[in-house]
């Protein structure tokens, strides 16, 4: 299951999530052009075919915003608090290092459920962290995002 919510992305997370968006649409377009497609069109027609009975199948697959942060997401859950740590305190220099100009995008973001439930419970997990021990409410989700994003590049070594 999905929800969506509207959150605010600064320019550099947006910058990060194109250039992963990048490398999956490439790895996607590679997939299409060996039959994936066809070959999910064939299992989906196979498996439910009574189902589909005069039902005319089209599958559409494409590279978002929303299945990027999902990926980031589902990507990092194996991370500990000091990995966390440890990454929050070099964004926070990237962010110093690196002033963007500009108010950032609000893209409408269509998440799985469990992303956003994991997502919810990281914004008050990493008041704990020591980066942000100074913080008297929880991190806002966008900036929780870029952080995600940021770890993420990180661990699957794509530059930043």
């Amino acid at each position: 299951m999905y929800e969506s919510k509207t959150v605010r992305l600064s320019n550099q997370a947006k910058a990060w999530i194109e250039r992963i968006k990048e490398k999956k649409e490439a790895d996607l377009k590679e997939l299409l052009s060996n039959g994936l497609t066809e070959n999910l069109e064939t299992l989906l027609r196979t498996n439910r075919q009574y189902d589909l009975g005069g039902i005319t199948c089209t599958i559409n697959l494409n590279v978002s915003i929303s299945s990027i942060v999902d990926l980031a997401y589902d990507g990092t859950t194996h991370l500990k608090s000091e990995d966390w740590d440890k990454y929050a305190t070099e964004l926070k220099k990237v962010e110093s290092n690196n002033l963007q100009k500009g108010t950032g995008s609000t893209p409408k973001l269509n998440l799985k459920i469990t992303t956003f439930e994991g997502l919810g419970n990281r914004q008050i997990e990493f008041m704990n962290l020591a980066t942000y021990s100074a913080a008297k409410r929880s991190l806002h989700l966008g900036y929780l995002i870029k952080l995600l994003i940021y770890a993420f590049m990180r661990e699957n070594k794509i530059e930043i």
